[in-house]
């Protein structure tokens, strides 16, 4: 009998180990290419966690898959923590590849949505949503099917509620993303607004002995959310400095500090803001 016989189909974007002689198992996860016919070169060619394995899943492993987080996500809750838990359950389960959704505004990449959020809009992955899913084999299918469970299963009522109502039964996990993340009003013109004041007011001298190490990766999750949406200014940067030469580390510390303080002002000028 040939080896064939005894394998399934492969996934489009994952692959088959072989569990025994002759078993094989269907494994997926993974970045996918932008045109959807495989993995991207960047994503391992392997399995990397037993929960990516298709018929070794207990009914017990299923049910979790589907399950989501065992902390609600609420209107309060912070959204790293969130995207970080939601991020690793993708990951375990193989279901990471159908969060990837080509970029809007760069036609030939593709972006993982929980994090690049707010490249999208709920029409976006929408619209991206219908074309990407024609390309599905049966795996991205339930793939897809189980990410939207897990998600909603990982809102709190209030949430659920609204997000099931606006979503159709044929819609992908990004747009159940997105319409989560509209919802939380994450792009709203006044969060932005908002970290751009904290970051002004946030000290190092508000750190235990003025840790500049706490300090800057603080600051540095604050301008990466900025940078994401494109909210990011050099009057901000000018604001970091002139709040890091608050500290007290003399003149090691603060000569490059001024040095980069005097560019940022010309570059300010020459900008014209």
């Amino acid at each position: 009998m040939a080896d064939d016989d005894f394998k399934p189909v492969a996934p489009k974007m994952g692959g088959l180990f072989q569990h025994a002689k002759d078993e094989y198992v269907a494994w997926t996860g993974g970045k996918p290419k932008r045109d959807w016919t495989g993995l991207d070169d960047s994503a391992p060619k392997v399995r990397m966690h037993n929960g990516q394995l298709w018929s070794m899943l207990s009914q017990k492993d299923e049910a979790y898959r589907e399950k989501g987080l065992e902390e609600k996500i609420t209107k309060s809750i912070d959204l790293t923590v969130v995207r970080s838990k939601l991020v690793a359950h993708f990951a375990h389960y193989g279901l990471d590849t159908v969060a990837y959704l080509r970029d809007p505004s760069k036609d030939n990449e593709i972006k993982f949505v929980i994090d690049d959020y707010l490249r999208y809009t709920v029409d976006s992955a929408r619209e991206h949503g219908v074309a990407q899913s024609k390309l599905y084999d049966s795996y991205d299918l339930v793939n897809d099917r189980t990410g939207r469970t897990a998600l909603l299963s990982s809102l709190d009522a209030t949430l659920y509620k609204t997000v099931h109502s606006a979503l159709l039964p044929d819609e992908t996990f990004p747009v159940a993303w997105m319409l989560l993340i509209e919802e939380l009003q994450l792009t709203s013109i006044q969060r932005f607004a908002d970290i751009k004041l904290k970051i002004a007011a946030y000290k190092p001298s508000q750190e235990s002995g003025q840790n500049i190490k706490v300090f800057c990766t603080k600051i540095k999750e604050l301008c990466d959310e900025l940078d994401k949406a494109g909210q990011y200014e050099l009057a901000t940067t000018l604001h970091i400095v002139e709040n890091l030469l608050e500290a007290d580390g003399g003149l090691l510390y603060t000569l490059p500090l001024i040095e980069t303080q005097r560019k940022v002002c010309a570059a300010i000028v020459k900008m014209g803001f």
